[in-house]
């Protein structure tokens, strides 16, 4: 009997197999992973407009256990969640934030607009910040994954925080 539910995207059961040429299947890929961009970036904003809880991130823990339950149930959906995994990684890593590549970008697209380089105080003071932003990012997701643990002095401790 199951004691908790747990809400996620997963692949549909049925597993449809198509066959496509080499050209058909590169559009096809370059389509889909740009499907998983896009809802990538509409979750990030749904996130930061208040419609999505950032409860629903996770983190470590939670990968490990999708990664195992998508194991399990074959091949074909451990490689589809690793590519999914991996495209979240891409998008994530260009917003921009100091530290991540998106912020290294925005640098540069303001060296353009002011035709100097930003000074080095200002990158410095900017990379701390998305650094501390990043820190405090990874414990919110860990202490959320340490929650959907449910193991009772865990949360007892975790009420503290809360």
């Amino acid at each position: 009997m199951m004691d908790h539910f747990i809400v996620g995207i997963a692949p549909a059961e049925k597993n449809i197999i198509v066959r496509m040429n080499p050209l058909e299947s590169s559009i096809a890929s370059i389509e889909q992973t740009w499907f998983f961009c896009k809802l990538t970036m509409k979750s990030i904003i749904k996130i930061f407009e208040g419609v999505v809880s950032p409860k629903t991130l996770g983190g470590p823990i939670l990968i490990a256990q999708i990664a195992g339950t998508q194991a399990k149930a074959g091949i074909i959906k451990f490689i589809m969640f690793m590519a999914f995994l991996s495209i979240n990684l891409a998008v994530l890593n260009l917003l921009p934030i100091p530290v991540l590549d998106g912020g290294h970008l925005l640098f540069f697209v303001i060296e353009l607009i002011i035709r100097r380089p930003v000074s080095m105080k200002i990158r410095e003071i900017a990379t701390q910040f998305g650094f501390l932003m990043l820190i405090l990012l990874m414990i919110f997701v860990i202490m959320m994954d340490i929650d959907r643990l449910n193991i009772q002095w865990i949360n007892d401790i975790m009420k503290i925080f809360k």
